[in-house]
């Protein structure tokens, strides 16, 4: 079969050292990216790698994703681990299992392998932002700042660190769908300070990952060669998103930067740099395929467990994922004591009644329905690949992921029951731990996007905001005045629901008003005024059919706290969806609404619900679910409270 005239295009401007002449003068690929985001931390590499994936899951039609940089940083932290012999600083290929004094994982702040693209086999997917935000006051390590301290040398501590439902939230380890590289081309090294060899790939349609050496000017509208690089010097990554030789005397290459937005006329908020510039350039690669977007189950069996088998207790801390570290394991050369290649088959470990100085590692599999798991309570540190010991399998207990049940066959063949908890208390990490701010994640994700938003978006569409069109029918011409100013008390455009990106419009079922914003939406109707909705619990609302679902209607309250971390809105029929980041977000109305808020609500012994209320069968009963239990109403029978069993 031929190729598409297309991708015959791409192949041969690839393959051909085509002179510039043959190329266009211009190629422009902003309208493939996604908005400028600024970076935290020295991330750099993860920001340019993740818009080019992004970039290419556009043109793909997966949408305009925002995929969590975050997620890569501390989940290549999180799987990483330590297997061979250390020389001073710098790692050999000399395979070593660590003693239990030391950890065999790092804190989720010192990213070791990440997304990073040059080792495709290492990579794993990535969710959208919006179920792994970033939350810069937890970053930190406490109670010090310095992770090679004592505090840090074992894994226990560390496992603590990582595993807080704070830190790694439920909702990361359920995405409906997870996003990866599946290969990508690396330019030859010297490459990349050649401007006709990438223009060749951003000719060909590709973005380019472009690594250099931070030097030169970079003060003007223009980024300008100076001075040769310092060789000890900081590098940095971009994403090259386009060049421009239109002018032959002031050619410039158009790039994605992770500082943010510039204020550079015409750019619209990307970095124009230099064509001399490019003699900086060290490394360029871009990517070439990505995986179909896949469901990820084997990941929601990670974090912090009690687990109950036979006549041992103690706490189960499940960090890694059998086969993420297989490539180094292969690339290193990797033997057991008969020749073949060692399996990575960590999963954990394991410390006999809570007690960090009592870790037992655990091996294993982690299936899509099943987790098995192997302890040997004779020998502590068992290699990456032996299963041997105790053999433990463990299901899901139901959808709320907040128990396994299972059994535990010993050794000499005996079998009794076992059970593991999760653990969704936030654990003091030391004694100097400051108390850490737990504020909302849906809005801490739209604050750390506002810094992105370009300066005459938001003049453009707050513009927008202050008036409707004249002939604008009503009910939009009656709620822009209440809109407007409900906006202003939010803060306008500086505020969390940043720039807008509608005019005021008419709901479809003809009784109110809206506005869509960069972070949110605000909805009026007159009998419940303006109210602000967004993250999770507007995109329940907007699953269940926005104002037009007959339970809900519009929004009574803006979103709120909830009493452990949560968030609610409150609607005009007598109805409420609460949202918490272990659980996500469910409508809850009638009866079994009022009966749960009498027993305390999410404060109370149901907790957070973990389903919409649903009616079960023909005969009137409605059911809403919760991680404590469930709370029921009949048209018969009434309402009633049903506890799970707590033994």
């Amino acid at each position: 079969m031929s190729k598409p005239p297309f991708l015959l295009l791409a192949a041969l401007l690839l393959a051909c050292p085509d002179p510039a002449g043959a190329r266009p003068a211009r190629i422009d690929l902003r309208a493939d990216q996604t908005p400028i985001r600024a970076q935290f931390g020295n991330n750099c590499f993860i920001h340019a790698t993740v818009a080019a994936m992004e970039a290419e899951c556009k043109r793909r039609g997966y949408g305009e994703l925002d995929l969590s940089e975050h997620f890569s940083d501390y989940g290549g932290s999180l799987f990483f681990l330590e297997t061979c012999r250390m020389d001073g600083r710098y790692r050999t290929r000399d395979v070593r299992v660590r003693s239990p004094q030391e950890p065999e994982s790092n804190p989720a702040v010192d990213r070791a392998p990440t997304v990073e693209s040059g080792k495709p086999g290492l990579l794993f997917g990535l969710p959208e932002e919006k179920y792994f935000p970033v939350r810069r006051n937890l970053l930190a390590l406490q109670p010090v700042a310095d992770g090679n301290k004592p505090y840090w040398q074992d894994q226990y501590h560390i496992d603590t660190f990582n595993l807080d439902p704070r830190r790694l939230p439920l909702s990361a380890l359920t995405a409906p769908r997870y996003y990866q590289i599946k290969s990508v081309n690396w330019l030859p090294r010297e490459d990349a300070a050649r401007t006709d060899a990438l223009e060749a790939v951003l000719a060909a349609g590709h973005e380019v990952i472009w690594d250099f050496k931070m030097a030169g000017d970079v003060s003007g509208d223009v980024w300008r060669f100076t001075t040769p690089a310092d060789p000890m010097g900081e590098g940095h990554r971009m994403l090259l998103v386009g060049y421009d030789r239109t002018d032959p005397a002031h050619p410039f290459f158009i790039v994605k930067n992770s500082w943010g937005p510039t204020r550079t006329p015409g750019a619209n908020g990307f970095t124009y740099v230099s064509y001399e510039y490019i003699r900086y350039g060290l490394w360029a690669h871009y990517i070439t395929a990505l995986e179909p977007p896949f469901a990820w189950p084997s990941l929601r069996y990670l974090g912090r467990w009690s687990l109950a088998l036979g006549e041992h207790r103690g706490t189960l801390d499940l960090y890694h994922l059998p086969g993420l570290m297989q490539r180094d394991f292969d690339e290193n050369g990797y033997r057991d004591e008969h020749g073949r290649p060692l399996q990575d088959r960590r999963l954990g470990t394991f410390f006999e009644d809570g007690d960090a100085t009592r870790p037992v590692r655990v091996n294993g599999r982690a299936n899509a329905d099943t987790l098995e798991l192997w302890l040997d309570f004779e020998q502590q540190l068992t290699r990456w690949d032996v299963l041997r010991g105790w053999h433990v399998t463990l299901k899901l207990r139901d959808a709320d992921l907040l128990k396994m049940t299972g059994e535990a066959v010993r050794p000499d063949g005996r079998r009794s029951a076992a059970t593991a908890l999760r653990n969704t208390a936030s654990e003091v990490v030391g004694p100097d731990d400051p108390p850490i701010d737990v504020q909302d994640e849906q809005a801490r994700a739209v604050a750390a996007k506002q810094a992105a938003r370009r300066a005459d978006d938001e003049r453009r569409a707050a513009r927008a905001s202050q008036a409707a069109p004249v002939d604008t029918p009503q009910p939009a011409m009656a709620g822009a005045e209440a809109i407007a100013k409900k906006y202003a008390e939010l803060g306008g455009a500086a505020g969390f629901l940043g720039a807008a990106q509608t005019a005021v419009q008419n709901c479809p079922d003809g009784r109110g008003a809206y506005v869509h914003y960069a972070g949110g939406s605000l909805y009026w109707s007159p009998a419940t005024g303006a109210h602000a909705i967004y993250g999770t619990i507007r995109e329940k609302w907007a699953a269940l059919g926005w104002e037009r679902c007959a339970p809900l209607g519009y929004p009574t309250t803006d979103e709120a706290d909830a009493p452990g971390g949560g968030r609610y809105n409150r609607f005009e029929h007598g109805s409420a969806i609460y949202w918490h980041p272990l659980r996500g977000a469910f409508a809850l109305w009638g009866e079994p609404l009022i009966i749960w808020l009498k027993s305390g609500g999410p404060g109370g012994p149901l907790g957070y619900p973990v389903a919409d209320l649903a009616t079960n069968g023909p005969d009137g009963l409605w059911t809403a679910l919760f991680c404590g239990g469930a709370a029921t109403w009949h048209p018969r029978h009434g309402a009633d409270v049903h506890l799970n069993d707590k033994r």
